[in-house]
């Protein structure tokens, strides 16, 4: 334990500027300035600290970007802490005295260098706070995120015809763009348009994870497009964010591997997509028969459909 207290000390006395004190005892001794005031400056420093501790929490939100977040922090920091310190180590020449011409003194007088040192440590341990709190996800802005370990996710599933009944009026008239899609042009006549809610929001909000969409094996879904949904709660219009499927192109398929980013408390999955029944050209009159439902890739499941 004493080697890195005799490694750090150091260090620390020199960016304080304690070596170049009077009373240093370090030889150096050099005067404080009589008459150069430094607290506007310093106390610019301090300002600019807290402004950045200020963006730090409004910009990271825990949606995968709080890496590049506190590493852009980590560098306007350094350059902060950097200047402080080059302050409190500053010196220039003295020519107030005919006698004592060219004296090399410090920058500042003694209460700017005294408000300065208590600026350096309320930036250190305001960067310490900060650094931790945001890689713990814990910052007043962020979006604390675990990892999905519910299993699957249990799905009601209607025609698009059904969802648009069951909606009121105001509801039908901001909805307009889903009948849109289920009257759309189809690549089979049989095909029919689903709509598959997780019928659950999620609990907790999550970090990025995979489910394998699943339907029957007698039926097969081509085109699709996933959301996540949320209700704003003073007019519950939802909010869509669009989820990625894997693969290329829209090959008709039983399984489909879906990649959710970012889902968040109270969000749920909404899946548009057509299906059909490849050995009947009738339209299936519900989506219970086709089975869907959403299930964590690389589950027992998967692994049991996988095996020959």
């Amino acid at each position: 334990m004493n080697n890195p207290v005799r490694f750090v000390m150091p260090i620390l006395r020199r960016a304080y500027g304690f070596d170049l004190d009077e009373d240093s005892g370090d030889g150096a001794r050099l005067r404080f300035s009589p008459d150069n005031n430094g607290l506007s400056a310093f106390n610019a420093l301090a300002t600019f600290a807290l402004a950045q501790g200020a963006a730090l929490t409004a910009v990271a939100r825990g949606e995968g970007r709080d890496a590049l977040v506190l590493s852009i922090y980590a560098i306007t920091v350094a350059i902060t802490l950097w200047w402080i310190i080059s302050m409190l180590r500053a010196t220039r020449r003295d020519v107030s005295l005919g006698q004592q011409q060219n004296e090399l003194i410090r920058a500042y007088d003694r209460p700017s260098i005294r408000y300065g040192r208590w600026t350096l440590t309320w930036t250190f341990v305001l960067v310490a706070i900060l650094f931790v709190l945001g890689w713990l996800e814990l910052l007043p802005n962020q979006t604390h995120r675990v990892a999905y370990d519910k299993g699957g996710i249990v799905c009601d599933t209607k025609t698009a015809q059904q969802r648009m009944q069951m909606a009121g009026a105001d509801r039908a008239t901001l909805d307009k763009w889903i009948e849109w899609i289920g009257r759309s042009s189809r690549v089979y006549s049989e095909e029919q348009c689903f709509w598959v809610k997780q019928k659950s929001p999620f609990e907790k909000s999550y970090k990025r994870f995979a489910l394998d969409l699943h339907c029957d094996k007698r039926y097969v879904f081509g085109e699709r497009v996933a959301f996540l949904v949320s209700n704003t709660p003073d007019d519950g219009r939802p909010t869509y964010r669009q989820l990625r499927f894997r693969g290329q192109g829209f090959s008709a398929t039983n399984v489909a591997t879906l990649d959710v980013e970012d889902a968040n408390k109270g969000e749920s999955i909404v899946i548009l997509l057509f299906a059909r029944d490849p050995a009947s050209e009738k339209k299936q009159p519900t989506g219970a028969q086709f089975n869907f439902r959403l299930v964590p890739h690389f589950s027992p499941l998967n692994k049991a459909r996988s095996k020959p």
